[in-house]
C-alpha cells in the first residue's frame, strides 16, 4: 500500500540530528487515518541596538518561533494514487492566539509521477534555506539566516521572497537519481493578474547536497512591476562537520529603473553526540540603481550593505525535545535597514541599525 508522503517545505531529513529531532512532528499517519501534530518553540531573547545617532532601546522578550498545530492524513485511491490533505495553524505560544490555517494547508495527490497540491504554503525558494540555514534551531527565531537572504522579513507586497503563498498550485517530481524538481504558481486573483512563479531543484549525491531556485513576483508591489530572485546553494558533509555556501541575486523594478543586489553566505555545522554547533556569516552588497531608491531593507548607493553573524548550540534532550542558545549580530551599514525575519526588532531607527541578539530557547514536538 502506498505510504503518505508529506509536503516537502524544507528538505532537512538528510541531516541526521535534525531527522531525529523532527521524527515526532513528521511521523507519518497510516493511510486512511488522521494525525494530530505540532510543535511549541519558545525563546527568551535580549536584543541590544545601536543606530547611526547612538543607542536605541534594548528589548527583553519571550518569543514564539513558528509554533504550530495541525491535522493531516491520506487516503489510498488505488492504482498507486494517494490523496493527501493538511490543515496547519500558527500558535502564538508566548501571548496566546494564532491564525487558523495560517501555515501549510492544502489538498493534494501523490503517485509514482510525483505530487501535486493546491492551497496555502511555502514555495520551492524556501526549500533552499534548509541547505545553508540554521537547521539545528529549526530555521526560525531571530537566529534564522533569512534576515538578509530573500529579505525574509518582508511580505510579497513589500518585496520579500520567503513568504507563505496563498492560492498556490505546486508540483514536485519524484526523486530521480538524487534530483527533485518543483514548480509553483501563486495567483493574486486581482485585476492586474498578479502572481508568483517559482522554479526549484535539489540534488543529493552522498555527502553533497545542492539546490537552485528562481522566483518571479509579477505586479505584487504595483502595476507593471516585476521582481525576481535567484539563489544557488551547496553543502558538503565531511562527517562530524558540514559546510555550506549560498549566493543570491535580487532584481526589483522601480520607477527609476532596476534595483539590484548580490548576497553571499557561508555556514558550518559541527555534530557531536546529541549536540550541534552552528556558525554562519552572510553579506549583502550595496544596492545598485540609476538613482536613489529603496525596496524594504535594500537601498541603492554607498553604505547600503549589511552583514549577519551567528553562532548557536543545540542540545537534544529527547527525541521530542531540544534546547538551544545562540547569538546573532545584524550589522546594517548607514543606509541599510534589514531586520530579523522572525519577530523583527521594532524599537529603534529604521536605517543603520546594529542589532545584537542573545537567545535561550526550547522546542517540543508532539
Amino acid at each position: 500500500m502506498p505510504s503518505f508522503r508529506p509536503a516537502r517545505s524544507v528538505d532537512i531529513a538528510r541531516l541526521a540530528l535534525v531527522a531525529l529531532l523532527l521524527a515526532p512532528a513528521a511521523a507519518i499517519a497510516q493511510v486512511g487515518e488522521t494525525q494530530l501534530y505540532g510543535r511549541l518553540n519558545l525563546s527568551l531573547e535580549y536584543i541590544s541596538a545601536r543606530g547611526a545617532s547612538g543607542s536605541s532601546p534594548s528589548v527583553q522578550r519571550l518569543s514564539s518561533n513558528s509554533s504550530r498545530v495541525g491535522f493531516r492524513g491520506a487516503e489510498a485511491l488505488g492504482h498507486g494514487l494517494v490523496a493527501l490533505w493538511q490543515i496547519e495553524s500558527s500558535l502564538n505560544a508566548d501571548a496566546g492566539g494564532g491564525v487558523l490555517t495560517g501555515r501549510e494547508t492544502f489538498i493534494g495527490l501523490d503517485g509514482d509521477w510525483g505530487t501535486i497540491k493546491a492551497g496555502h504554503f511555502l514555495s520551492p525558494y524556501d526549500d533552499m534555506h534548509a541547505v545553508f540555514g540554521n537547521v539545528p534551531t529549526l530555521t526560525t527565531s531571530i537566529l534564522a539566516t533569512s534576515a538578509i537572504w530573500a529579505q525574509g522579513a518582508l511580505s510579497k507586497v513589500a518585496g520579500g521572497f520567503d513568504e507563505r503563498l496563498a492560492n498556490s498550485l505546486r508540483y514536485d517530481t519524484p526523486e530521480i537519481a538524487g534530483f527533485e524538481g518543483s514548480v509553483q504558481l501563486s495567483l493574486g486573483e486581482d485585476a492586474t493578474r498578479s502572481h508568483v512563479l517559482t522554479l526549484g531543484g535539489l540534488y543529493t549525491n552522498g555527502p553533497f547536497e545542492g539546490g537552485i531556485a528562481w522566483e518571479r513576483n509579477h505586479a505584487m508591489r504595483g502595476d507593471d512591476l516585476d521582481d525576481w530572485a535567484l539563489t544557488a546553494t551547496a553543502a558538503w558533509n565531511f562527517g562530524p562537520v558540514r559546510v555550506a555556501g549560498v549566493y543570491e541575486r535580487l532584481h526589483y523594478d522601480t520607477p527609476v529603473g532596476r534595483l539590484k543586489r548580490n548576497f553571499f553566505g557561508a555556514s558550518a555545522t559541527y555534530f557531536h553526540g546529541p549536540g550541534s554547533l552552528y556558525l554562519f556569516w552572510g553579506r549583502a552588497g550595496d544596492g545598485r540603481a540609476p538613482t536613489d531608491v529603496r525596496v524594504g531593507g535594500l537601498a541603492s548607493g554607498p553604505d547600503t550593505g549589511a552583514n549577519q553573524y551567528e553562532v548557536s548550540y543545540t542540545y537534544t534532550l529527547s527525541p521530542r525535545t531540544l534546547a538551544y542558545v545562540g547569538f546573532v549580530r545584524l550589522q546594517n551599514e548607514a543606509r541599510a535597514s534589514y531586520n530579523f525575519s522572525t519577530n523583527a526588532y521594532t524599537g529603534g531607527a529604521s536605517t543603520g541599525l546594529r542589532l545584537n541578539g542573545f537567545v535561550v530557547g526550547a522546542a517540543h514536538f508532539f
